[in-house]
């Protein structure tokens, strides 16, 4: 129910979100990533995580809760929800917060939820605004769903899709075209085309001579040589990506794997945490933002990288070179397929369109926006001859990316279009 409720918030804001100050490059550290850190005994790290959990729920998991009965366990258990004592919950600020940016119009979409959420806090409840719309129903309604009959019973969770805002009919563009007038129509001039000539063969760009002229080496159609950060991607490069693919087709189907990258995930982000006290960059948005690299950091914090070598080895990679030539193609592709919406909020947010927006916030607040939209950027962040290199087989890679439904392991390879 709180997850329905942070997204569906999530999705009212996402205007507001994506359109911060141009500050936030400096947040561009924290996505970096070394291939080749020391880190600790993997004992080491478990060690320090076991000792994070420090509540005992009484059972080590649902499906795993054991025989043996605990009286003290039952009173807590029993005596849970009756204690007078108001709790402050670890969302409750970000909740609020989220709340007073959203336009009070909203409130009648996420209020009357919010008043089903067990447990939720009475300083959101009573918050005006929210304290009204208990068990009541929404009075702005889209027109797609104003026929529908008996649409009060409608679960309170499923407000939000009452809002017309949210159908494409009702949506605006935050960026508009310029209007241009029609260029009049010109007299054909054979001189202009031989003096553009003299720069530039012309039959180059006609299908029907374009044979005509002398073979040459195109360096994009060759493999690179030790491919590394800053070399660029040709079309052999992200075709041999996406032959990679069949054998991580085979990693995300291992079970045992999959569990030993969620363990690896948890001790990574221990680790980070460790090195960067409180840094505001979301572990979900690094592994978004360089996916391969990241699932590499994963296999060699729990020395298991051979098997991922062994599948970049099929295709002439070593490991580090397959997880630099694989983040440029995922990016490459995201940038090749980016959607409207997507390349907006980027192209608002490096103008500064909503810097006063921002800066209204709290610190935590909009620290914790400016890290998000640097790691947006990130995720499209690819050179125009890197996307030109994917454009050329896009069918090829666009079967190879759905053949692992767009995942590595778990870790996600679409953007957010």
């Amino acid at each position: 129910m709180k997850k329905t409720l942070f997204f569906s918030i999530c999705f009212l804001l996402a205007g507001t979100a994506f359109s911060v100050a141009g500050e936030a490059e400096r947040y561009k550290e924290f996505y970096e990533i070394n291939l080749h850190e020391n880190y600790p005994p993997v004992a080491e790290l478990q060690a320090k995580l076991d000792a994070d959990k420090f509540y005992d729920k009484g059972y080590d998991y649902t499906w795993n809760i054991g025989k043996k009965f605990k009286a003290a366990f039952r009173r807590i258990i029993k005596s849970y929800g009756l204690s007078e004592k108001r709790l402050k919950t670890p969302t409750e600020d970000v909740l609020l917060e989220a709340i007073k940016m959203m336009p009070p119009s909203t409130y009648q979409y996420i209020g009357p939820f919010m008043h089903t959420v067990p447990g939720m806090s009475p300083k959101i409840l009573n918050y005006p605004g929210i304290k009204e719309t208990k068990n009541r129903f929404p009075d702005r309604i889209a027109p797609e769903l104003q026929h529908i009959e008996d649409l009060e019973f409608l679960s309170p969770s499923l407000y939000w899709v009452l809002m017309p805002e949210v159908w494409q009919r009702h949506s605006y563009a935050a960026e508009f075209p310029q209007q241009r007038k029609p260029l009049s129509k010109v007299q054909y001039n054979p001189k202009f085309y031989e003096k553009l000539n003299e720069f530039a063969d012309l039959r180059a760009y006609i299908p029907k001579t374009r044979s005509q002229l002398p073979t040459k080496i195109d360096p994009l159609s060759r493999r690179t040589i030790n491919p590394g950060p800053g070399s660029p991607l040709t079309a052999p490069d992200a075709l041999a990506v996406a032959e990679t693919f069949n054998g991580i087709a085979e990693l995300n189907k291992d079970f045992q794997t999959f569990l030993k990258i969620i363990q690896a995930t948890s001790l990574l982000n221990l680790w980070e945490e460790e090195q960067n006290p409180g840094f505001p960059v979301s572990p979900l948005m690094k592994d978004m933002a360089n996916p391969c690299r990241r699932l590499i950091q994963k296999f060699r914090i729990i020395g298991e990288e051979k098997k991922l070598a062994a599948i970049a080895a099929e295709q002439g990679f070593t490991l580090d070179e397959w997880g630099y030539t694989c983040d440029k193609t995922v990016k490459a592709y995201r940038a090749a397929n980016i959607g409207r919406s997507t390349a907006t909020a980027i192209s608002a947010y490096r103008k500064g369109l909503m810097d006063k927006e921002n800066s209204k916030l709290s610190p935590s607040l909009a620290e914790a926006n400016l890290a998000l939209m640097q790691g947006l950027i990130e995720m499209y962040d690819a050179p125009l001859s890197d996307v030109a290199a994917v454009i050329r087989n896009r069918k090829k890679i666009t079967d190879s990316f759905n053949r692992i439904n767009n995942t590595l392991i778990f870790h996600p390879l679409g953007g957010i279009d």
